[in-house]
C-alpha cells in the first residue's frame, strides 16, 4: 500500500500534532466563509487549528458546495490534517467516499479522511466495503491504506470491529484484497501468523483461525 500524495509508503505522512484543545478553542472567532476558503486552498493548516474545532461544520459546508474534485480535495485535506471529530464532517465526506463515480484522487483523500473526522463504526464498515467490493484496485488499496493508519479516533473494542472485517477479508476470492488485508493487520500487529494470501484455501483458512484465536484473546482483554 502507498499514498498518492508522497513517494514515500502508506503512513509516513507528517502527523502533524494539534494544539491544545483548550487553546484553540479560546482563540476561536468567526471567520467569513471567503476567508476560510482561502486558509484551506493555501494549506495554511496552523492557522486553521488555531480558529478551533468549532470550524469544523463550516468547513463542512464549503465541503458541500464546492462541486470541483480538485477543490473538494483540498478541504478533505484540511480535515485529514486537522484531525478534530465532527459529524457533519463525516456526513460530508460520505457520499464521496461511497461513489464509485467520484473521480478517484477525491475519493482516495475522502477515504483518507473520514476516519480522521469520526470514530463510527461505519467509517470501518464502508471502508471494509470499499476494500473487498470497490471495482477499482487502486481504490481498493486505500481503502486498506486509511484502515491501517487513519483511525485515530478508535476505542480498543471499535479497532477488535476493525480487526474481525479485515481478517474475514483474509478469505476474499481476489487475491489483491487478501494482500492488502494482511498488510493493514501486519501494521496493526506486527504479525502475519503464517498466514500466505496466495497459498491454498485450505491453508488459508487454517491459518484464519490462528487469527480469529488471537482476536478472541484480544477482545477477551479489553
Amino acid at each position: 500500500m502507498t499514498d498518492d500524495r508522497t513517494s514515500e509508503p502508506c503512513g509516513r505522512l507528517a502527523r502533524r500534532t494539534a494544539v491544545p484543545l483548550l487553546v484553540a478553542l479560546c482563540c476561536a472567532s468567526p471567520l467569513p466563509a471567503s476567508d476560510l476558503a482561502a486558509l484551506v486552498d493555501g494549506g495554511r493548516w496552523e492557522e486553521l487549528r488555531a480558529l478551533g474545532p468549532g470550524i469544523m461544520g463550516e468547513l463542512a459546508e464549503l465541503y458541500r458546495s464546492r462541486q470541483d474534485p480538485a477543490q473538494r480535495e483540498r478541504v478533505a485535506g484540511a480535515f485529514y490534517q486537522l484531525g478534530w471529530p465532527s459529524e457533519e464532517a463525516a456526513a460530508a465526506l460520505l457520499p464521496d467516499v461511497e461513489g464509485e463515480t467520484v473521480e478517484p484522487r477525491l475519493r482516495i483523500t475522502a477515504q483518507y479522511a473520514l476516519g480522521r473526522v469520526s470514530d463510527d463504526p461505519m467509517v470501518i464498515q464502508v471502508l471494509l466495503r470499499n476494500l473487498r467490493h470497490s471495482r477499482g484496485l487502486r481504490i481498493r488499496d486505500k481503502a486498506a491504506c486509511a484502515l491501517a493508519y487513519d483511525q485515530i479516533h478508535l476505542s480498543p473494542a471499535q479497532k477488535a470491529l476493525l480487526f474481525r472485517g479485515l481478517i474475514g477479508s483474509l478469505d476474499d476470492e481476489k487475491p489483491d484484497v487478501r494482500r492488502i488485508a494482511l498488510q493493514a493487520l501486519r501494521i496493526h500487529t506486527g504479525q502475519s501468523r503464517g498466514y500466505d494470501p496466495d497459498g491454498p484455501r485450505e491453508e488459508r483458512l487454517e491459518a484464519m483461525g490462528g487469527w480469529y484465536r488471537w482476536l478472541d484473546e484480544y477482545e477477551s482483554q479489553l
